[in-house]
Parts: C-alpha cells; structure tokens; sequence
C-alpha cells in the first residue's frame, strides 16, 4: 500500500479536492482545525514525496522536484503545527505558497508528457500555468485574499486538487 501512494499522487489530490470543500462549506468553525489538518496533511504528502525519490531516485529533473518539494512540504507542515494562530494571519500567502509550487511541479510533468509524445500535453502545460498564476495572485495579493481565505482557498485546493488528478491520470 505504501508503494502505491509514494508512486501515485491521486490520493494527496483527492485529499486536496475534499479538504478543499470543506473549507467552503464551514469557513469559520474550521479555521483552527483546517491549519491543523494542513499540517499534517503537508507532513504526510511531503514524506510520501521523499519517500517515493529515495524509492526510486533519479537524476531526471522530476524526481528532484518530488524530493524539493517534499521537503518543503514537511518544513511547512512543522510550521502550520506548532503556530497555527500566526499561520491564520499568513495563511493567504502559504496557500498561494503550496499552490506555486504545485504548480510548477505541475508544468514540469506536462513537459514530460510532451517529451513522451502525448498528443494533448498542451492541456496539462495550461492547467499548470493557471494554478501558478493564482499561486501568484495569492502572494502578491494577500491583503485581498484574506477577506474570504478559507472560501478562495477552498476554491483554489478543489481546482488544484482536481487539476493534480487530471495530470496524475495521464501519467506513464
């Protein structure tokens, strides 16, 4: 079972979608709660990464991606857990953060379905593109994301959990 998570992001997007949607439903009672949970969530997701590079480590730009992107998803989820208060007034930012690096970790597998010869890579490589621009939007703009963060985060982890389950079925 292990092996099957640490080869396959459909799980952690689907965790995405869902925590996504509970985000919009119960915005305030859950803002404690939701930091909690992406804490762990973020520790989880981001040994499963590292734990899938030193499974199958390569010298390929992606399984450096996998490894970075690991680590700073465990850094993260240590952060969130031990102050998730002053994460409330950042969370904005760290969201925009997570969906940044998503995001470009995203593109990096559409140009791999290009290099591969999959015919509809372009679709992958604009899903990637739109998240990193929120991702954007979410650290430039944090002051405007803060006035409904849980809602316009929700939103934005259904969509990129979507669109990292979208990109995770077309793999190899």
């Amino acid at each position: 079972m292990l092996r099957k998570l640490t080869e396959s992001p459909v799980l952690l997007s689907i965790l995405m979608i869902v925590f996504g949607i509970i985000l919009v439903v119960w915005p305030n009672p859950v803002l404690s709660i939701a930091l909690k949970l992406l804490g762990i969530a973020l520790i989880i997701g981001g040994a499963i990464s590292v734990i899938g590079w030193f499974r199958h480590r390569t010298n390929r730009w992606t399984g450096y991606t996998r490894l970075g992107g690991g680590l700073v998803a465990i850094v993260g989820g240590i952060i969130v857990l031990s102050n998730p208060v002053g994460i409330a007034s950042i969370f904005p930012t760290l969201i925009g953060i997570i969906i940044l690096v998503s995001g470009i970790i995203n593109m990096v597998k559409a140009l791999d379905l290009k290099k591969i010869g999959y015919r509809r890579w372009n679709i992958s490589f604009v899903f990637a593109l739109i998240t990193i621009i929120v991702g954007l939007i979410f650290i430039s703009q944090p002051m405007t994301a803060l006035a409904i963060p849980l809602i316009a985060a929700g939103i934005t982890l259904i969509y990129d959990g979507a669109v990292s389950l979208w990109i995770a079925t077309r793999r190899l």
